[in-house]
C-alpha cells in the first residue's frame, strides 16, 4: 500500500472512532477499537498502548498522532489477520448462526460510533452474495477488498 494509501485509511479508521468528531480518540474509544480485533487487553496494557500513541503526552490522540503511528507498524502476517478477522466475525456474529445479520452489524458499529450510511454501505459491499447475511469467506473477501492495495493478502 502507498504511503498515501496507508495515510488515507488511517485517516479513516481514525474518523470511524472519532464519532464525537472531536478530532481526538480517548481510552475507551481505543478499547473498543482493539476489541474489535480481537484484543481484549488490560488496563496497564490499555495504558501503554494509549502512551505509545499519545506522543506530545497531552492526554489524547490526535489524528497526526494516530496517523504516524499507524504508517511506522508493519503489516500483520496472514494468520494474524485471519485471527483478527475470526475475532470481528465471532464478536458481531451475536447468535453464533455462523453469519452476520444487518442488525447485528448495526449493533456492533453502531456502538463503536459508525453512522448508518456507512453502515449499510459496508454490509452492502461485504454481503457479496445479496442474500442478506455475511458468511466468513465474504467478509474475508470484503476484508481483502479494502486492503487490496497492500502487498500482503489476508
Amino acid at each position: 500500500m502507498s504511503f498515501s494509501g496507508k495515510e488515507e485509511l488511517a485517516r479513516k479508521i481514525f474518523s470511524a472512532l472519532d464519532n464525537r468528531g472531536s478530532g481526538f480518540i480517548n481510552k475507551e474509544l481505543l478499547r473498543k477499537a482493539l476489541l474489535v480485533c480481537g484484543r481484549n487487553v488490560s488496563d496497564a496494557r490499555l495504558e501503554e498502548i494509549y502512551r505509545t500513541l499519545d506522543k506530545n503526552s497531552d492526554g489524547k490522540i490526535s489524528v497526526e498522532e494516530f496517523i504516524k503511528v499507524d504508517l511506522e507498524v508493519t503489516d500483520f502476517e496472514v494468520a494474524d489477520k485471519l485471527d483478527s478477522a475470526k475475532a470481528f466475525f465471532e464478536l458481531v456474529d451475536i447468535d453464533k448462526d455462523g453469519f452476520i445479520t444487518i442488525d447485528e452489524y448495526t449493533y456492533i458499529i453502531t456502538a463503536m460510533g459508525g453512522n448508518l450510511t456507512q453502515i449499510r454501505e459496508s454490509y452492502d459491499k461485504a454481503d457479496a452474495s445479496k442474500d442478506g447475511k455475511i458468511s466468513f469467506s465474504e467478509l474475508v473477501k470484503y476484508l481483502k477488498e479494502l486492503n487490496s492495495d497492500s502487498d500482503s493478502e489476508l
